[in-house]
């Protein structure tokens, strides 16, 4: 039966069409194997330099492909399993298995695990620990199932769930750690999938894995590492919480989070890094079952009051926490129903915490700042999406009028630069004002709302809202209270 090909232009290899050139190996002398290949379109595909066209062939999977790519160049990836320690080509050619673990690509995975062990003792341990990471934690974090099914079903062949990586990782730590610092070799927004980490894990606890486990730095052996709850709690179900916590796993241990993690560069002098336990990071993160699973697990003799209420070093609350949840980089680029959901994620964990404590509504920290001054700030310039949020705290009783140490109130602070240019929803502004806050308050650097607001262009239609309930803008900015 007659077959139709992809056309051409659906072809990932569309961009290696043009000439080949020579390539050269920095790990040794020039040498000069122009590999071409036939694509399935009949068009020719050619190799340059960097092996951009191996690259693309491994993370798609392509195992036809990668076995052409060999037998025109076997010399393209060694043995790098017999390359004496201290080698640097053990890193550069273990990148191949990386992005084979992390794409998912597991037929090609396989295919270069046969090409590099030829010869090797099958019944030894082959790790890639010597290329920075281990196979099975790249698998676990990037969500594959069938990657990390194989590996689990060659133990101890590929991968044990007892190897730690570098950073003191186990398999079932580096799948809980979605919210890792965006790295090289961290899944970006839109390659996470919270469904497929919560099967690995349950499929690493189902082979054994520690429930209760720490990660283990080795470079610093002093610091309060996350575990495998603290950093679940950010993301995950409450039947998965619950499994960590049935199996050991402590509610209350804290962990040092770091400042440049956090992006709290509006709270005065926040400390490097600050303790906290896994019912602040499920606040920051928003994940509203997270919360109420924590405290509803929080164990006899601890007060709800002493969870969700008990503040941080600098005076904040997990309430504090949620009102600055840490949105994705580049998230103007991120689709709008997505968008929604964040937004209806933090309105729900805001709304969990005041269930379990109303009077923390207007709790302020060492700053002065409440929750509603914090959600404004971070969440305002964001068009109607979290207006929301702000209705849900002023109707919970949230005071717009209270003052920080700077004497602002969330007035203020809704119109201050956040690295974002957006729209303000007017409509956000008149709840503000409906509230309590006032177009006449002036913060200690004598700017009224008006002021700050007519700092950027994108706030026009919040400003001429402002103009209408008689913000007077001929007032001068000396003119402080």
């Amino acid at each position: 039966m007659a077959f139709s090909l992809l056309p051409k232009a659906e072809s990932p290899y569309r961009e290696f069409t043009h000439k080949p050139i020579n390539r050269y190996n920095a790990h040794g002398p020039p040498f000069d194997v122009p590999v071409t290949l036939t694509d399935r379109d009949g068009s020719l595909i050619h190799e340059r330099e960097g092996q951009d066209l191996l690259y693309t062939i491994i993370t798609h999977n392509d195992v036809e492909f990668l076995e052409k790519y060999f037998a025109i160049d076997p010399r393209a990836i060694p043995n790098l399993f017999k390359l004496p320690d201290g080698d640097e080509a053990i890193c550069d050619f273990g990148d191949w298995f990386r992005s084979a673990a992390a794409s998912g690509s597991l037929g090609t995975l396989q295919t270069l695990f046969n090409y590099t062990t030829k010869g090797l003792d099958t019944t030894k341990p082959i790790r890639l620990v010597r290329a920075g990471f281990q196979l099975l934690n790249v698998a676990t974090q990037f969500g594959h199932i069938e990657i990390v099914q194989w590996l689990l079903d060659t133990q101890p062949l590929y991968a044990s769930i007892h190897d730690r990586d570098f950073r003191g990782f186990t398999a079932l730590a580096a799948a809980a750690n979605l919210f890792a610092f965006q790295t090289c070799f961290s899944p970006a927004w839109d390659e996470i999938c919270f469904d497929n980490n919560e099967t690995i894990m349950n499929l690493l606890l189902d082979h054994g894995a520690s429930a209760s486990d720490v990660v283990h730095p080795t470079n610093d052996k002093d610091q309060k590492a996350p575990t495998v709850l603290t950093l679940a709690a950010q993301w995950a179900s409450t039947d998965l919480l619950e499994r960590l916590i049935d199996g050991g796993a402590d509610i209350h241990y804290k962990v040092e989070a770091g400042s440049w993690e956090l992006d709290f560069r509006d709270q005065r002098n926040f400390p490097v890094t600050i303790d906290v336990n896994a019912l602040f990071l499920a606040s920051y993160r928003a994940n509203p079952g997270g919360v109420k699973t924590l405290v509803d697990r929080r164990g006899d003799g601890v007060d709800i009051a002493d969870m969700v209420c008990s503040p941080d070093c600098v005076g904040s609350l997990p309430l504090h926490w949620a009102a600055r949840n840490q949105l994705p980089d580049g998230h103007r680029l991120i689709p709008t129903s997505i968008l929604h959901e964040i937004a209806g994620n933090i309105a729900r964990t805001i709304e969990q915490l005041l269930d379990f404590a109303p009077t923390a509504v207007n709790v302020q920290d060492n700053d002065g700042n409440t929750a509603l001054h914090y959600a404004t700030r971070h969440f305002g310039k964001n068009g109607k999406i979290y207006t929301p949020v702000f209705e849900l705290l002023c109707s919970r009783g949230a005071d717009p009028s209270l003052r920080n140490y700077k004497d602002e109130t969330p007035l203020h602070t809704l119109f201050q630069s956040h690295g974002d240019d957006a729209s303000i929803d007017p409509v956000a502004v008149s709840l503000l004002l409906a509230y309590g806050a006032k177009v006449t308050d002036v913060d200690d650097a004598g700017n009224t709302p008006l002021h700050i607001a007519t700092r950027n262009s994108h706030f026009i239609d919040a400003i001429l809202l402002l103009l209408e309930h008689n913000a007077d803008p001929a007032q001068k900015k000396s003119e402080i209270r």
